[in-house]
């Protein structure tokens, strides 16, 4: 599947049904790497998973996007616009980088954080 926010395409993938968990994957990848991680650990009720690409990999693009700031922002958009509401955020390397901004930045869009392996700037 696949959405428009402020430009850019987004493409993801989801499964399931219940409180919205967005994961973001690493640099260099696409959804599958992290996908395959949380399907392995996550229940299989319960839970709206939510997959997607991040800009510039996989199958999204990267239209209009400058800077990480701009890419937070449209996380921010995107859980908004997929999940209807607050959801889990999980994330692997860069995604746990992209998503501690969006925590930052968007704090009411999360009910919850989870890094995994996360870059930092220092």
């Amino acid at each position: 599947m696949q959405c428009r926010i402020n430009g850019a395409t987004v493409h993801f993938v989801e499964h399931g049904a219940g409180s919205p968990l967005v994961a973001l994957h690493g640099a260099g990848v696409d959804h599958r790497e992290i996908e395959a991680a949380v399907e392995a650990v996550v229940p299989a009720s319960g839970y709206r998973r939510i997959y997607p690409d991040l800009p510039g990999m996989g199958r999204s693009t990267a239209d209009g996007l400058n800077s990480n700031d701009d890419v937070v922002d449209l996380l921010g958009a995107l859980i908004d616009q997929l999940a209807g509401g607050p959801a889990l955020l999980v994330g692997h390397s860069y995604g746990a980088y992209l998503a501690r901004g969006v925590a930052a930045r968007h704090p009411d869009a999360l009910l919850g954080l989870a890094l995994l392996c996360p870059t930092a700037e220092k």
